[in-house]
């Protein structure tokens, strides 16, 4: 499916972008909302959610395929736990037990230093 793959060089850009330009990066994904209304910070979390979704499923799948060495996943991942890398608050509780991103945390540190003594076994790329 390639319409919806996230690892376009585009995506990669566009992470490597906006976390370039944060100065100050927020404690939470909703700071500064305050004063928006409640549909606005509703829609603000639906999409924040739908991305976190997209960022967890696409590294598991790349993780299933033990690709460790490829530089644009390793670049891709780290932005990925960069964006969610936030102090999250009781409304996000329910998203936090659907999606298992305590787990998916796990999984992502242990594939990290898999593929951190993979690549030094190896002699990296």
């Amino acid at each position: 499916k390639k319409e919806g793959n996230p690892h376009t060089i585009q995506t990669l850009c566009f992470l490597k972008n906006l976390l370039s330009h944060q100065d100050n990066f927020p404690r939470n994904y909703l700071s500064g909302l305050e004063s928006c209304g409640a549909d606005q910070i509703r829609e603000v979390r639906e999409s924040y959610y739908k991305l976190a979704l997209v960022l967890m499923e696409t590294i598991r799948a790349v993780h299933a395929t033990k690709p460790f060495t490829i530089s644009c996943f390793l670049s891709y991942r780290c932005y990925a736990m960069h964006l969610l890398d936030f102090e999250w608050d009781s409304h996000d509780l329910p998203f936090l037990t659907k999606s298992n991103l305590f787990d998916f945390l796990l999984e992502a540190a242990h594939f990290a230093s898999e593929s951190t003594l993979y690549r030094d076994h190896d002699g990296g790329e």
